[in-house]
């Protein structure tokens, strides 16, 4: 899927025409935009033939820009090991969190009458170069989902041949780094753009 277009605003189109919701910086942003999306699916009349779902993004170096500014800001070893470990972690959190919502009573009943289920579009752009770019989608590669690459990164990952199925999910680790991250008083649930939020 191409990448979509910077700074546009929520409920945005890509350049293919499908409806893009986000981006989602974490579970309490994704939480807030199914519960949206769910009222407007309930709400909607069953859709005809052309009822496409819609892509909730998740931008996996954006959040790894905004948790690594606030390891940086902390300093240390500890600090710098968790670099570039939130973005991952949080993909396979949303990943879970989107299986377990779409198994609700609510997403159920609007899936049987037609609306079409959301699925998670991870985003590697901007903030990746192609190399970076072709480990985050060989790590997101999740069952029902999208990846949007920039055109150097899918080379890269079609050239590297690395992949040989879905990603396995790893919630053991994605907690772990949670954790870690929690200690260090960044709150990955509520990571929000700007900078990372701290417990403190």
């Amino acid at each position: 899927m191409p990448p979509v277009v910077e700074g546009a605003p929520a409920g945005r189109l890509s350049a293919n025409g499908t409806v893009v919701a986000g981006p989602a910086h974490g579970p309490a942003a994704f939480r807030r935009l199914m519960r949206e999306l769910l009222a407007q699916a309930s709400a909607a009349p069953a859709p005809g033939p052309e009822g496409r779902p819609v892509a909730v993004e998740y931008s996996v170096p954006a959040v790894d820009a905004l948790v690594n500014a606030g390891l940086d800001r902390m300093g240390g070893c500890e600090a710098k090991a968790m670099r570039f470990r939130a973005g991952i972690a949080g993909a396979h959190l949303l990943y879970d969190m989107l299986r377990r919502d779409l198994r609700s009573p609510g997403w159920t009943r609007a899936v049987a009458r037609g609306i079409p289920a959301p699925y998670l579009l991870w985003s590697t752009t901007p903030g990746a170069g192609p190399d970076q770019g072709a480990e985050y989608a060989e790590r997101c590669l999740f069952p029902g989902t999208a990846v949007a690459l920039s055109p150097e990164a899918l080379r890269t990952f079609v050239e590297r041949g690395a992949v040989t199925g879905p990603t396995a999910l790893d919630l053991v680790e994605a907690r772990r780094v949670v954790r870690i991250l929690d200690w260090f008083g960044i709150r990955l649930d509520t990571l929000a753009g700007g900078q990372a939020p701290t417990t403190g």
